[in-house]
């Protein structure tokens, strides 16, 4: 077995534990390198493999053995394989490519820069290999939104401005001048479609971007995640645009797929704090029957919470008792926003009334949801489970 996944199995047994350092009373989540963390400890296959995998890249990228970065990208790529969820594996490995995070704008400047060089080595080192300048594209478009921030526009400076645009360029050029090499990867377009968000591209180069990605990759799911910030209201777009979107990326992907991107785009649409269901043109029957087909083939937990939380955000407290039996008594994926969620949504799940979900109470008033009693047990669980599950997925990853 390779070195690193020593270092992955203890990333598994230490990240979801250490994460009840996170849980202050006075805070929600926090916002580091991009990905919101939460207080719920998700567990189960799906989160292992992800854990496992930013431990094992972690290890390759200190050691500088690239070789075996190739290969995992190679793999990932011919097999196409998926996660426990039913994802690609292929964007799991690329998003593992992590920069220790710091509250200090030098410092982070300072990681930044030092591991994009690194990157730089491995592609110097394998020019003729995609997966390094990838990677190389993807910590340049990053590093532009370390400046730029995650605020609205008009809450980035004119500095910030000027360095994420110089950052997007960048990254715009790079992938052009490696295309020849890098484009058999499917990640190639992922990548352009943030640089053509970034930039501001006009709807026509992106739409015309875009439909050369689906053409080539038609299911290729990480291209649909990508393009759907395009067709959102804060980005330009409209609902009735996004659910047009919906419906093309159903029908490209109903061969292999069935009608599942119905339910994985738009749950990526609602599991966002900023959204609710009743925000989108998406159509709850259908929604849930595409959750039903993923859970089908994907019977992770995650799948099941993700059915959970919209279940109860549109009130069907049967589906929702459903799938909490799936479930289980603890949140098992990041959706849940703040403590208390999760508990509050399962009380009403178990209540005999026929009163409105916490999470449609929100939505309408703001109202906040009370906080859970049960976090410590929760993270104890959480963390015994990892062992029970981690049989049934270390042999994929190593």
């Amino acid at each position: 077995m390779y070195r690193p996944a020593l270092l992955g199995l203890l990333a598994l047994l230490t990240v979801p534990c250490s994460a009840a350092q996170m849980v202050q009373p006075a805070a929600e989540s926090s916002f580091v390198n991009g990905v919101t963390h939460f207080y719920a400890p998700p567990v189960g296959p799906d989160f292992m493999q992800n854990s496992m995998m930013e431990g094992l890249v972690d290890t390759a990228m200190r050691e500088s053995d690239f070789a075996y970065l190739n290969r995992k990208a190679q793999e990932y790529r011919i097999k196409q394989s998926r996660t426990a969820r039913g994802e690609w594996t292929l964007d799991l490995f690329y998003d593992s490519f992590v920069v220790q995070h710091s509250d200090d704008p030098v410092v982070a400047d300072g990681r930044y820069t030092a591991y994009e060089n690194k990157v730089l080595d491995w592609a110097a080192k394998y020019p003729n290999e995609p997966a390094p300048h990838l990677v190389y594209a993807e910590r340049l478009i990053r590093h532009g939104w370390l400046f730029r921030g995650y605020g609205t526009a008009g809450e980035v400076s004119a500095e910030g401005w000027t360095r994420f645009h110089d950052y997007i360029g960048r990254a715009q050029a790079y992938l052009l001048a490696h295309k020849a090499v890098a484009g058999v990867d499917p990640a190639w377009y992922v990548e352009m479609l943030q640089v053509a968000l970034g930039n501001d591209w006009s709807s026509k180069d992106y739409d015309t971007l875009l439909s050369q990605a689906e053409m080539r990759f038609p299911d290729y799911t990480p291209i649909y995640y990508a393009a759907t910030d395009h067709f959102l209201p804060q980005w330009g777009g409209d609902v009735d645009s996004l659910d047009r979107f919906v419906n093309d990326a159903v029908n490209r992907t109903k061969a292999r797929s069935g009608t599942q991107m119905y339910a994985r785009i738009y749950s990526a649409v609602v599991c966002d704090c900023n959204f609710t269901f009743a925000d989108t043109r998406a159509d709850w029957p259908r929604m849930r029957a595409a959750y039903d087909e993923i859970a089908a083939r994907y019977p992770d937990p995650w799948v099941f919470d993700e059915q959970f939380y919209v279940a109860c955000m549109v009130g069907d407290k049967p589906t929702a008792s459903r799938a909490l039996a799936k479930l289980g008594d603890e949140p098992r994926s990041p959706v849940w926003q703040a403590p208390g969620t999760f508990g509050a949504c399962r009380a009403w799940t178990a209540a005999k009334d026929n009163a409105p979900s916490p999470l449609m109470r929100r939505a309408a008033a703001e109202e906040p949801v009370p906080a859970e009693q049960s976090l410590v047990e929760a993270f104890v669980i959480g963390c015994l489970e990892l062992l029970r599950d981690f049989a049934s997925v270390i042999g994929g990853l190593v």
